[in-house]
């Protein structure tokens, strides 16, 4: 009797443990990981920003407005090639303007990664003491960790900000899980921030990153 009162006690354990592995990550997954993904920090004064590269407008347009505030003395702008960057100028619409505002265009960077690791070298290079990490509010956590992580140990102080533009994405507090698009972007964005907590880990599975997700569907 004790044997099968023992299997019960150990079947029923079981099962309550397999629904909690089931539940929980699920639950996390609809009420708390799409918020925690945005970073929500507020501006502070800072030597420059430093744009993240991946053919958005709403990133410039908000380092723009960091400038404009005197939030910012300088632009910092990082992408694969300097025409991404011009194309993405010629599409900042009115009331957006680069012309006259001291910025610089870093070159060769193909990942969050090495957005941080060549804008770092440029903010040595020119004496650069603090910066803000401008991105879309999706990447933000995930870039956050990156930029946290590279720039440690450099004297530079690093904030990050998302550009508080969603384009044809939906918040975190709108009914995101009915949108495919949206859905997809944070399950990739949840992968890609748990490769950025553990980078060591991930690496050796050969995971590759990508500069951003970007706010609008391509193709």
């Amino acid at each position: 009797m004790r044997s099968k009162k023992s299997l019960g006690i150990f079947i029923g354990g079981m099962a309550v443990g397999v629904t909690l592995a089931i539940i929980v990550p699920l639950l996390l997954y609809i009420y708390v990981i799409p918020s925690w993904l945005v970073v929500k920090d507020e501006p502070v004064s800072s030597d420059a920003a430093v744009v993240l590269g991946g053919n958005v407008p709403a990133r410039l347009r908000k380092a723009i407005r960091l400038y404009e505030a005197g939030h910012v003395k300088r632009l910092i702008l990082v992408d694969v090639a300097e025409i991404n960057w011009l194309r993405v100028i010629e599409r900042l619409g009115p009331g957006y303007d680069i012309k006259g505002k001291p910025y610089t265009i870093v070159t060769g960077s193909s990942t969050t990664e090495t957005d941080a690791r060549l804008s770092m070298e440029e903010c040595k290079r020119s004496g650069v003491k603090s910066i803000i990490a401008v991105t879309d509010p999706y990447h933000s956590r995930r870039a956050s960790l990156t930029f946290g992580r590279v720039y440690a140990g450099s004297g530079i102080r690093v904030t990050t900000v998302n550009s508080g533009d969603y384009g044809a994405l939906l918040t975190p507090q709108q009914n995101w899980r009915s949108h495919r698009f949206t859905r997809d972007l944070i399950w990739l964005e949840t992968g890609k921030t748990v490769g950025a907590l553990f980078p060591a880990f991930f690496r050796k599975l050969f995971i590759r990153d990508v500069a951003s997700c970007p706010s609008e569907p391509v193709g």
